[in-house]
């Protein structure tokens, strides 16, 4: 809608962000015209025998689908057929849209009682007919089994058994999970604590009201990147009212200078406390140092095949990095960094990026002063600062 309203904020790579998770959910779309309106059709009938989602087989069962077989079959009310009209009707338009199955939990309550409700029609008409009731529980249950062996599943299963031996334990913790350290991160922020989410959607627990700074679902944070000195990060971090900051790990969205920049800040000037696996830091008093005018290089010591190893303005390592979407062109370094002339180019970088098993050694690093400040795509890369003049 940004295209045709003047949507504020809106920042210079939201366009490129928004193409890119569209694209991802384009994946779990069906086609356009009349074949997406075929698939979806046939969908209403076969959805529980195929995959839609992570897995190689479906997650849900076939007992809906099994029964309404059998519902001509069988004295049902009108509103049982209109509650399976409804529920199919359903199912075409989430195939239509988007076929995660997590968008179909909301039907399955009553796809269960329509499954029920048709087995008890069916049990009351014959002997024959319970007995094939029985046959399609007892097949469908041991058809089920394999769902165990399935990696998603198991786990959440594995979680309710751990949810239950909490809660006989009396584990004040019971039923949150992993979920548990942001309600223990949260409790040790004041009251009214804003805090800045980074990099992550997940924080349910913490309990306070929050600004994500997730670059494929918000728009107004210009990149920190894009950004010239701690000094204009804590400008706009205190612009929105941000009062704390929490991050875990990095998934690798934001550009290399905006996973630079918003380190520096947050490891130099926040004071950051590691609680339960996640960095908790408080926004500073006083504003950090702006820009100085000296240019600031990064020191590109990766093999991804992004940036080329090299020594780079900070400017130029801004380029966004979507998942999906056509990547954009990546900028020549200023120039090329060997194994040869490694320690020459730290010599004059403000920043590092280290990526294991291209050929550097991280030795020349440490013995130049500088400091380790984070990972970046989930942990594939180090990053580092030059450690401040005292």
């Amino acid at each position: 809608m940004h295209k045709y309203f003047n949507s504020h904020p809106w920042s210079s790579d939201a366009s490129l962000y928004y193409r890119d998770y569209i694209v991802e959910m384009g994946n779990y779309r069906a086609p356009p015209g009349v074949e997406g309106l075929k698939q979806s059709f046939f969908a209403m009938f076969d959805h529980s025998f195929k995959s839609t989602d992570f897995s190689a087989q479906p997650y849900r069962g076939a007992l809906f689908t099994l029964s309404c077989a059998c519902l001509p079959f069988v004295r049902g009310p009108g509103r049982l057929w209109l509650i399976v009209g409804i529920l199919h009707l359903s199912i075409f338009l989430w195939f239509l849209q988007l076929r995660l199955d997590r968008y179909l939990v909301a039907y399955m309550p009553a796809m269960a009682a329509v499954a029920v409700a048709i087995a008890v029609l069916a049990w009351r008409t014959s002997l024959a007919a319970r007995v094939s009731v029985f046959a399609l529980f007892a097949f469908h249950t041991l058809w089920g089994l394999g769902m165990f062996a399935t990696g998603a599943p198991s786990n959440q299963y594995r979680n309710v058994l751990d949810f239950l031996q909490a809660a006989a334990a009396n584990n004040p913790d019971a039923g949150m999970g992993n979920l548990a350290r942001f309600e223990h991160a949260g409790k040790s922020m004041a009251r009214d604590a804003l805090v800045l989410v980074h990099d992550t959607t997940l924080h349910a627990g913490l309990n306070h009201a929050s600004v994500n700074d997730w670059p494929r679902a918000e728009t107004g944070i210009a990149g920190y990147g894009r950004l010239d000195s701690p000094g204009a990060v804590y400008r706009l971090l205190r612009g929105l009212g941000i009062t704390n900051l929490l991050w875990d790990l990095n998934y690798g969205d934001d550009s290399v200078a905006g996973d630079l920049r918003f380190y520096e800040f947050a490891v130099r000037y926040a004071a950051p406390t590691v609680i339960d696996g996640l960095w908790v830091g408080k926004m500073p008093n006083k504003a950090p140092p702006e820009a100085t005018g000296e240019p600031e290089l990064i020191a590109n010591l990766a093999c991804d095949g992004k940036y080329a190893p090299g020594l780079y303005p900070f400017s130029a390592m801004t380029v966004p990095n979507p998942r999906d979407a056509r990547q954009p062109s990546y900028p020549r370094p200023l120039e090329p960094i060997t194994v040869a002339t490694e320690g020459t180019a730290l010599d004059r970088a403000a920043f590092v990026v280290f990526q294991p098993n291209c050929g550097f050694s991280d030795g020349p690093i440490h013995d130049r002063q500088f400091e380790h400040i984070g990972q970046r795509s989930n942990n594939a890369f180090v990053l580092f600062a030059r450690k401040a003049s005292p």
